[in-house]
């Protein structure tokens, strides 16, 4: 009986930590979301203390947004790393999502629009983005990251923005390399509200 008792709890304990390390290798619980006063909002691969009304903070990535209109959405994703970061809007999911991603490499900004299938991405057949700006932060000194920005300004109604206080879907990720290819090694969703 003994034994049985052992067994049974090792095979919980095994279960719960392979279910905690699928969690824990790609999901990223969010955790603090703070609404803030909104400043002079730019699109120049920056953010400035007061440009972003919204921040979605994780643990390996920022999200912000302003409504600059009624119309008009911009939107900025900052993650540590040379690699390249990315904010989807219209799916709580990558299936169905509009993806926005960018990286620099070799000094070069590099920005897409794609559209989520199932597991896979692909260039959007209508890219609606009205402008963008990618930039990679240079470190003051050594226990400072490098880290990666994509900033973007597009319609309200392709992101499904539609009214203000209404909850709408973003998916975030953060890949490794920088090039539009490489598996991520974080992601997550979050259902959001912009007023």
């Amino acid at each position: 009986m003994k034994t049985l008792m052992l067994s049974v709890n090792a095979v919980a304990f095994l279960l719960l930590a392979v279910i905690a390390g699928a969690a824990g290798a790609q999901e990223l619980p969010a955790h603090r979301q703070v609404e803030t006063g909104s400043g002079t909002v730019e699109l120049d691969g920056v953010i400035s203390d007061q440009e972003y009304t919204l921040r979605h903070l994780t643990e390996a990535v920022a999200v912000y947004l302003v409504r600059l209109d009624e119309d008009t959405i911009q939107v900025a994703v900052e993650a540590a790393g040379e690699g390249w970061v990315s904010v989807g809007f219209g799916s709580e999911k990558m299936d169905g999502s509009r993806m926005l991603i960018g990286f620099v490499e070799d000094g070069e900004a590099r920005f897409e629009e794609h559209l989520g299938s199932g597991w896979r991405h692909s260039l959007h057949e209508q890219p609606v983005v009205q402008g963008s700006a990618v930039s990679r932060s240079t470190p003051p000194g050594p226990d400072t990251p490098v880290t990666t920005m994509l900033e973007a300004r597009l319609p309200a109604e392709a992101v499904e923005v539609n009214g203000r206080g209404e909850p709408f879907p973003i998916i975030y990720a953060v890949g490794p390399r920088p090039n539009f290819t490489a598996r991520h090694r974080a992601r997550g969703s979050q259902m959001l509200v912009l007023e």
